[in-house]
């Protein structure tokens, strides 16, 4: 008689998570690369977004689509406050710095913002600066994404 083997299914951040725990060294450099793994991950979803290749980023800012890649991948330094606007502002977006607070679980209440603007076009600055001393109810913001 044949045995069956059924495989078991496991979630990725369940086998991550056991990997991550069996070596402290992998685990020390995945805690550490994960400021630019979102920030990589950010500037993909942005240029997605905007329905931009990389190669149309690299047009539109002057950079080597290579260096484009590497900004989007999860290896290497930070980028710098002016790459990162930079590139955003390639998507036809803007970026800018958020301070706030959590007074309460599914409450933000932003304290300050700056834009970083890039390009002196300073059009996205008054609204983004509209943003200062209001609350925010999470809730509502997820059910519109």
């Amino acid at each position: 008689m044949k045995k069956t083997v059924v495989a078991k299914s496991e979630s990725f951040a369940n086998v991550r998570k056991r990997i991550l725990a069996r070596n402290r060294a992998v685990g020390a450099l995945w805690e550490q690369s994960e400021p630019k793994r979102r920030i990589a991950s950010m500037l993909a979803r942005v240029r997605k977004q905007a329905g931009k290749t990389q190669k149309d980023i690299a047009d539109i800012t002057g950079w080597d689509k290579a260096f484009v890649s590497r900004l989007e991948g999860a290896l290497g330094g930070l980028p710098d406050q002016q790459t990162i606007a930079r590139y955003v502002e390639a998507c036809n977006a803007k970026v800018g710095l958020v301070v706030y607070t959590s007074p309460e679980k599914g409450q933000l209440h932003v304290v300050e913002t700056m834009p970083f603007d890039v390009s002196g076009d300073t059009r996205g600055s008054r609204s983004f600066s509209e943003l200062r001393d209001v609350d925010i109810e999470l809730s509502a913001v997820r059910a519109k994404v």
